[in-house]
């Protein structure tokens, strides 16, 4: 027998339960990640940064990850602080700021991994490989309708950032 509240996020709008479980998995990702003082945004970040095998702009993470730009400035700035990226000016353009991984980051990185498979083992958990793909389908499936549907509406809608953010390992995997 499930609880009211339980009761309740089931009859709830799907983009309510969306919100959710995106607040909860980034308490939990932030949670696994803490130990090493960097956030879930950070870590995209520096997963996009690496899966390019280059410096970045500053407008190319914003468009990636779908942060505005007074937001990356600010966490961009506390990377730099923490020592998880350099900038730089870029020699053609001075108007663009180069972003860079620093060997602090990368370290940090490799250890982070382990970290991001057991989010996604936490995340999975009870789950058989079938009813993973169909998830998986199920979540592109809204996200194509949510694209089509923001399209008609006259919205600006993001575009799959997962071709920029999976390392060449994993698209072939």
């Amino acid at each position: 027998m499930l609880s009211e509240s339980e009761t309740a996020f089931l009859k709830a709008p799907i983009g309510y339960q969306l919100k959710i479980v995106n607040l909860q998995y980034r308490a939990m990702v932030d949670a696994l990640l803490k130990e090493t003082d960097i956030t879930m945004v950070q870590f995209s970040v520096l997963i996009y940064l690496i899966s390019q095998g280059r410096s970045a702009t500053q407008k190319e993470l914003c468009e990636a990850l779908h942060v505005k730009h007074p937001t990356m400035n600010g966490l961009l700035a506390r990377m730099e602080e923490k020592a998880l990226i350099t900038q730089s000016f870029n020699p053609d353009n001075r108007r663009q700021r180069m972003i860079s991984v620093t060997d602090k980051a990368r370290t940090i990185l490799e250890r982070h991994k382990e970290m991001h498979d057991r989010a996604d083992r936490m995340l999975y958990h009870d789950f058989s490989e079938e009813e993973k793909q169909i998830f998986a389908g199920l979540l592109y499936k809204i996200h194509q309708n949510l694209t089509e549907s923001g399209k008609l509406a006259g919205a600006e809608m993001p575009p799959l950032p997962c071709s920029n953010m999976i390392s060449p390992e994993e698209q072939n995997a």
